[in-house]
């Protein structure tokens, strides 16, 4: 959100209606992960190109990694924060800072592709990793491979966004590209699939490979498709009449544009967040 000095970051209460920003966190904040005890906040600082950890009783935050990483990070159930590198080798480092530690090394990405997101399943062993295959955007194939952390080696992918390991379940439940909502059971020991994977509902945001999907404490928090949904540059007519605007960009969100002034050109503020 918006501070009084600039962009930072903002903590609020499930069971409050106010947010309290988080001290020394100004900037450009992005990507922030809650840790697994609910204490600290990791972050990337996106001009910097930085890995920040802060703690949410207070506190200078620590810069945990300052290059040399892609994708986002995540919290491990150890209390380290995990990344993937640049070379698609996954790392961790204490959260309170330290060494950075080599881990399995994933396979080189499909051609025009690139690794997004990583999250740690509760075993410690495991983890999803999502990837972008193709132009960046809406056209753009989304896959979700579940990958041994010691290795790198790849057990199963889906076709999805992201998604979150249920124990209770032992089920893994993630966003196919369509905003459906599926649910598959799982054998982390094995990484094979227990039948096929069942649709629970549909109508999940799911906007340039992203989605707000969110699993903690048995709950499953999501958003609809409504504010930064879809959207398509149209010319109206004096009568209301809508034409569509053929462009090379396949749904980006679009900030703000201007009209030449003789009408033949559009100039496009593209947000690629």
């Amino acid at each position: 959100g918006q501070g009084a000095n600039g962009r930072q970051l903002f903590l609020r209460p499930l069971g409050e209606l106010h947010s309290r920003p988080i001290p020394s966190t100004e900037g450009s904040p992005i990507a922030p992960v809650i840790s697994w005890d609910g204490t600290q906040v990791a972050y990337v600082m996106f001009v910097q190109r930085s890995i920040n950890v802060a703690s949410l009783r207070g506190g200078p935050p620590i810069e945990l990694v300052d290059s040399g990483f892609q994708g986002t990070p995540a919290w491990g159930p150890d209390g380290f924060v995990y990344f993937i590198g640049t070379d698609h080798r996954i790392r961790r480092i204490p959260g309170t800072g330290g060494t950075v530690e080599a881990l399995g090394a994933l396979p080189p990405p499909a051609s025009a592709g690139r690794y997004r997101h990583l999250e740690i399943l509760p075993d410690g062993r495991s983890a999803l990793v999502s990837e972008e295959v193709g132009v960046e955007g809406e056209s753009a194939e989304r896959r979700l491979h579940l990958v041994d952390l010691e290795t790198g080696a790849v057990r199963t992918t889906l076709q999805g966004v992201a998604g979150f390991y249920v124990p209770e379940e032992k089920a893994l439940v993630y966003v196919a590209p369509d905003g459906t909502l599926l649910a598959a059971r799982i054998d982390l020991g094995s990484g094979s699939m227990r039948g096929r994977a069942v649709p629970i509902f549909g109508d999940i945001s799911v906007r340039g490979g992203n989605t707000d999907l969110v699993f903690g404490g048995g709950t499953l928090a999501y958003s609809l498709p409504g504010f930064n949904s879809a959207e398509t540059l149209v010319w109206v007519d004096r009568a209301g009449a809508m034409t569509p605007v053929d462009t090379a960009w396949h749904d980006p969100e679009l900030e703000s544009f201007a009209l030449s002034p003789d009408g033949s050109r559009l100039a496009i503020t593209i947000d690629r967040g």
